[in-house]
């Protein structure tokens, strides 16, 4: 079967030029579109194999921004299409990952060999990660508590403070939210994309993430199991502080910004417990990073793992063992 290629670019002549080049070359054109959310839209209803992607797209969203949401909700690899060769281009454009870039103006005799290893390592890369999957997914260790929920009625019932919402204002609540499963790497919200909706954490980790000038990732925290601070966040920001992003896989319970604003109305005591959760995570980050504050680099790490011990719900005595997964990624960040 013929491989399915989106092309995602907003100069006319170019983008006949490479629909004819894909053509001949023995691939299908799903279509052809110029805006970042035309390629959301025809990726979820045509299913390609693989999308080209213009960076500098016209409209509100460029082309690095459409390929992340491509690849978190549809897992397709991405090759990018540039005219922009500088280190700031590329920089904000490694950050998805992408599986090849093509320089513009480019060579007919370039596209294929890019498209065809670029869909080679995709296909490696999902068998890689369906063995993985089938071998850890009974080794992987979730440090939180696992909620075992599977409506949301039940998580309106069972995690404070939602549970002492009156049980009218639960139903209203719950019938206008969803539990939603994430896999491994997939983001719920991007940084800076206005905050819409709020979420809890059921099952799994998410991890918050913000770029820095440099447009590196830096982690800034972990969301374990009935953690409300998603929530308080939500209703203090216009637009996310963070990309939230499923470090395992996760189950998670999405409500609307407005109907928990609307709730929280209704109910205006449970802004008490909202606002003392924050005070507490503020405490907590307070200490941690003056713990943190120290010259010597083992002290700094035996700081973080422990903050993350007691952060997570991971229950021990203080002279008892205990597992944490965590990257070192993740705890370089953690840890400076």
């Amino acid at each position: 079967m013929e491989p399915r290629i989106l092309v995602v670019e907003d100069e006319a002549i170019v983008a006949l030029d490479i629909e004819e080049e894909l053509i001949k070359s023995g691939y299908q054109v799903t279509s052809v579109v110029d805006t970042g959310e035309d390629a959301i839209a025809a990726a979820e209803k045509e299913k390609p194999n693989l999308v080209l992607m213009d960076i500098v797209l016209s409209g509100d969203m460029d082309g690095v921004q459409a390929a992340a949401h491509i690849q978190d909700r549809y897992q397709l690899p991405v090759i990018y299409l540039t005219a922009h060769a500088d280190e700031a281009t590329l920089q904000k454009a490694r950050v998805t990952t992408p599986y090849g870039y093509i320089l513009k103006p480019f060579q007919e005799s370039e596209l294929k060999p890019a498209i065809d290893i670029a869909l080679d390592r995709h296909k490696r890369d999902q068998a890689r990660l369906a063995s993985e999957g089938a071998a850890t997914v009974n080794q992987r260790l979730f440090i939180s508590e696992h909620l075992d929920i599977s409506s949301a009625e039940e998580a309106f019932s069972q995690i404070q403070p939602l549970a002492d919402f009156p049980e009218h204002i639960r139903t209203s609540l719950a019938s206008s939210s969803q539990l939603r499963s994430l896999g491994e790497g997939e983001s719920i919200i991007y940084e800076n994309d206005p905050f819409l909706s709020a979420f809890l954490v059921i099952s799994g980790r998410i991890i918050l993430v913000k770029s820095s000038a440099n447009g590196k990732e830096l982690i800034v925290d972990f969301i374990p199991p009935a953690d409300i601070l998603p929530l308080t966040v939500s209703l203090e920001e216009k637009y996310a502080p963070f990309t939230a992003r499923a470090q395992a896989p996760t189950k998670i319970l999405q409500i609307p910004k407005t109907s928990l604003a609307l709730a929280l109305e209704q109910a205006p005591h449970l802004y008490r417990a909202l606002s003392e959760h924050m005070a507490h995570r503020l405490r907590e980050s307070f200490d941690m990073s003056r713990r943190l504050a120290h010259d010597r680099v083992e002290v700094r790490i035996a700081t973080a793992l422990l903050g993350l011990r007691n952060r997570l719900g991971l229950k021990s005595e203080p002279d008892e063992e205990f597992v944490l997964e965590v990257t070192r990624k993740e705890l370089a960040d953690l840890t400076g």
